[in-house]
C-alpha cells in the first residue's frame, strides 16, 4: 500500500485486486450440526440425505459440506450459502439479480473478495476508525474504466458484513452505475435531494443486505457540479455521517468531470483506483496531489487488476 508523499509509484506500492494468494477455503469453518440443519431448513437436503451425509462423513473422516458435495446433494454454493447465514454473513444465492460483479456478496471467499477485506482491514485500522468524526470515503480515479464503481460497491458490501451501518452514494451524475449493480431504481437519488425535489426516502435498501443502503445518483441534471458546490452537499454528507457508521462515495472519473476534486474535498478523504496496462501513473500523481492540497486525507491506493 502506497502513501501519497512518495515521488514515485511502483508496481509494488498499490494493494493488488485480484492479484494471487490463498483462495480461502469455506469448508475450513464448519460447523457440521449446524451445517446439516441449515441445508434441511433451504430444502437443499432431505432427513433422509442428511442421514446419508452422516455415515458417509464418519466412514470418510471428511466434514458434512465436503462429504454433502462429494455424494451430490450439494453445491458447494449450497454450502457456502449455509455458512454464511450460520455466521450472519450477508450472501447472494445464484439467480439473484444483483450484478455478478458484486464479488463480496456473490463470492466472498474467493481472491477479489479477499483483497477487498484486506482494503477495508486497512481503512477500519486508520482513517475510517469507528471512533467519531467519522469520514465520508470517497472512491476516485483519474479515467473511465479503471474500477471506481466497482470497488466503491464491493467495498460498501464488505463494511457491511463487519455488521455496521453502511451508506454507498452514486455521486457520478453523468454516468451513473451503482443503481445498475445493485438492481434499484434511479428515478430520484442523489440529484433530486440536492435539487430540493427529493426526500431521504431515495435511499434505498438491497435485497439480502440488511446492513446496506445506496443512494443512486437520480436524474442527470444540466449542472452537476454547481450541486456539488452547494452547501446543501455538506449537510447531506454530515447528515449520513450521523447516521451511518460507515459512507462511501463513488465519484466521476477526474479527466472527463470538474466536480471530482469538490466532491473528494467535502468527504475529506479519499482512496484512488488505477488499473493494470490501463492508467497512467503521472497523472494519478498528479491529481492526488491536487485534492490532498485542498485538506483531504489519502487513504490507500489501489491497483485494480481485473
Amino acid at each position: 500500500m502506497s502513501s501519497l508523499h512518495q515521488s514515485t509509484m511502483r508496481s509494488d506500492d498499490f494493494l493488488r485486486i485480484g492479484g494471487g494468494g490463498p483462495k480461502a477455503s469455506a469448508e475450513s469453518e464448519l460447523v457440521d450440526p449446524l451445517i446439516g440443519a441449515l441445508l434441511v431448513q433451504a430444502r437443499v437436503l432431505s432427513i433422509e440425505q442428511v442421514n446419508q451425509v452422516l455415515d458417509h462423513q464418519r466412514k470418510s473422516g471428511r466434514r458434512f459440506g465436503e462429504a454433502a458435495v462429494r455424494l451430490g446433494f450439494a453445491t458447494k454454493d449450497d454450502v457456502n450459502f449455509a455458512l454464511a447465514q450460520q455466521f450472519h454473513f450477508p450472501l447472494l444465492r445464484a439467480g439473484s439479480m444483483l450484478s455478478d460483479s458484486l464479488v463480496c456478496a456473490h463470492h466472498p471467499f474467493g481472491r477479489q473478495a479477499e483483497s477487498i477485506r484486506a482494503l477495508r482491514a486497512q481503512l477500519t485500522a486508520t482513517t475510517l476508525a469507528p471512533a467519531p468524526p467519522r469520514l465520508p470515503l470517497a472512491v476516485v480515479g483519474v479515467g473511465r474504466g479503471e474500477g471506481r464503481s466497482f470497488v466503491a460497491a464491493n467495498l460498501a458490501i464488505a463494511f457491511c458484513q463487519l455488521g455496521g451501518e453502511t451508506l454507498l452514494i452514486d455521486a457520478d451524475m453523468r454516468n451513473a452505475a451503482q443503481h445498475r449493480l445493485f438492481a434499484i431504481e434511479n428515478t430520484i437519488g442523489l440529484s433530486t435531494l440536492l435539487s430540493g425535489r427529493g426526500s431521504l426516502d431515495a435511499v434505498q435498501s438491497v435485497e439480502l443486505l440488511p446492513k446496506l443502503r445506496v443512494l443512486p445518483a437520480g436524474p442527470t441534471p444540466p449542472n452537476p457540479g454547481e450541486l456539488m458546490e452547494q452547501r446543501g452537499f455538506v449537510l447531506l454528507l454530515q447528515e449520513f455521517t450521523r447516521k451511518f457508521d460507515y459512507v462511501i462515495v463513488d465519484t466521476p472519473a477526474a479527466r472527463s468531470s470538474n466536480e471530482t476534486r469538490t466532491i473528494v474535498a467535502r468527504c475529506g478523504a479519499f482512496i484512488c483506483v488505477a488499473r493494470k496496462h490501463h492508467s497512467h501513473a503521472r497523472r494519478l500523481q498528479t491529481f492526488a496531489a491536487a485534492v490532498k492540497e485542498g485538506g483531504s486525507r489519502a487513504a490507500a491506493v489501489v491497483l485494480n487488476e481485473y
